[in-house]
């Protein structure tokens, strides 16, 4: 990465960190509110058994919480050497207070999920406030922005000149996939593997892990990628392992047949390897050659060796296609 590039992911690393602490004080709010006898009757079970007093800020929490959402997320700089009141020692102050965390332990229930890196960012918000903070890889790879568009990237593999197209998922963005797919010469499809009880930004109501597997389905079943590799990614598994330990995959009604050991991580996701390579219509599966790996982005040395591998497969398979490779 160049210093601008730093420059520009400690800027939205800081706004995050300011979104992430405003999410939780309105949080707070309406899990007080709910808390109260007589409160929400939409309240969940475990919501309404929590005394309201869990969630009050108190007097100088209250203070703070107000100073830090009158703030402007996208202009401030959080530079805690402006004195105990700026929004960087606001924020490391209120990620302490019981009421804010009592409603981070609830946060499987808001409306609008709380980004599974929040408690990464705030455990280290005075640092990440200081005039002189430079992201570290982590940080950066943990900022996980939306791709809006596409975002190409060349590489070079053994001589050969190699392009790869991060396309936006995102419904909108859907619709200008087509070109890039009828040139490409592999498909990787990336898969938040934790994502099996969560739901779309777009759709509430939609699971994401079952608009996954309907995706992949529709890919797979294009005539113009019949004949070309696809590869599986199976991504976060940091996240899938921690979750898997209180959430079953059967959360998921695509997974609600699943009859194996709940907690048994390569049973799970053997199941789920084998769910999306179903998707795949029979006729193609003679012909093309389907991949899996398993990964956490965050292990940058890990991802090399795959994606180096993966490489490897594909440059075979497009030389043996060309008749340029004998198999």
């Amino acid at each position: 990465f160049s210093e601008e590039d730093y420059a520009s992911f400690g800027r939205i690393i800081r706004t995050r960190v300011i979104e992430y602490m405003q999410k939780l004080i309105k949080e707070s709010k309406i899990l007080h509110e709910k808390a109260k006898p007589g409160g929400s009757t939409r309240a969940e079970p475990e919501e309404k058994s929590m005394s309201e007093s869990k969630f009050d800020l108190g007097e100088k929490g209250m203070e703070r919480a107000e100073l830090v959402i009158r703030t402007d997320a996208y202009i401030e700089n959080m530079n805690p050497l402006a004195g105990v009141n700026s929004t960087g020692e606001l924020i490391a102050e209120l990620w302490k207070n019981p009421g804010i965390q009592a409603a981070f332990s609830q946060r499987k229930h808001f409306k609008k999920r709380l980004n599974e890196n929040a408690k990464f960012f705030l455990d280290k918000v005075r640092d990440i406030a200081h005039k002189d903070y430079v992201p570290a890889v982590e940080d950066i790879v943990r900022c996980r922005q939306r791709t809006v568009g596409h975002i190409e990237c060349k590489i070079e593999y053994q001589g050969m000149d190699c392009s790869v197209f991060d396309l936006g998922g995102q419904w909108d963005e859907r619709r200008s996939w087509l070109p890039f797919i009828n040139k490409c010469s592999s498909i990787l499809f990336v898969v938040d593997t934790s994502s099996y009880d969560e739901f779309l930004q777009e759709d509430s109501k939609r699971n994401k892990m079952s608009d996954a597997l309907q995706l992949f389905e529709l890919i797979a079943s294009m005539k113009i990628v019949e004949r070309k590799p696809i590869v599986l990614f199976l991504n976060k598994m940091d996240l899938f392992t921690e979750k898997l330990k209180e959430v079953p995959i059967n959360r998921c009604e695509e997974f609600g047949d699943y009859e194996g050991d709940l907690h048994d991580e390569e049973e799970n996701l053997e199941y789920i390897t084998g769910a999306f390579f179903s998707r795949a219509p029979e006729p193609q599966k003679a012909r093309r050659i389907l991949m899996h790996h398993c990964l956490c982005a965050l292990d940058t040395e890990a991802v090399s060796k795959i994606f180096e591998s993966v490489l490897s497969s594909i440059v075979q398979t497009s030389l043996e296609r060309g008749g340029l490779l004998r198999t």
